[in-house]
């Protein structure tokens, strides 16, 4: 998926509609290239959202795909 994805057009085409505040007022989301993997991953896996919580939660890979350190 790294190397067939044309990450960067896909970025500068959806990013100026990205929000850059949370909605909840929580702080900033993670970074806009971050959540266009996971949601990727998300579709291409057929993967709920919850599902998609626990495999960046319980899957190492999918969480070093993501570009994600850790999370709590």
């Amino acid at each position: 998926m790294v190397a067939l994805v044309p990450w960067q057009a896909l970025i500068d085409l959806i990013e100026p509609y990205n929000p850059k505040t949370s909605s909840n007022g929580l702080g900033p989301p993670y970074p806009f290239a971050t959540m266009l993997i996971i949601h990727l991953v998300e579709r291409r896996s057929s993967l709920s959202d919850p599902e998609i919580e626990d495999a960046l939660r319980d899957v190492p890979t999918t969480l070093r795909f993501a570009g994600i350190r850790g999370m709590a």
